[in-house]
């Protein structure tokens, strides 16, 4: 198991971004592993379930492509996430709240 970390900031959590930045993920460490966990987020789950979650049919396609089964995150779990929550700190909006402010000063 790696201890390497990629982490990538966004602005939205749709799924043209999530899979954009696995694309920057697996160019960084240079291939793409067997199976990639995901949280249950809207971008790749539609539905979160214990045995049968519904799946984003774009990231299905997605991960057909580069060749790595999906293996959702079990609901209300966050334990069992891996190393990566726990490597990335929790960062506060304050600089996207100050260039908003201040695009809109603009306007």
């Amino acid at each position: 198991m790696s201890s390497m970390t990629f982490g990538e900031f966004t602005l939205t959590q749709k799924p043209d971004d999530l899979m954009h930045s696995m694309e920057n993920a697996f160019r960084f460490f240079g291939g793409v592993t067997p199976y990639v966990t995901v949280d249950n987020q809207k971008a790749a789950v539609d539905k979160a379930h214990l045995y049968d979650p519904d799946m984003n049919p774009a990231f299905i396609d997605f991960a057909n492509h580069w060749g790595f089964a999906v293996v959702p995150a079990r609901p209300y779990r966050p334990n069992l996430l891996g190393r990566f929550n726990r490597n990335m700190p929790s960062s506060p909006m304050t600089p996207i709240r100050q260039h908003e402010s201040q695009s809109q000063a603009k306007a």
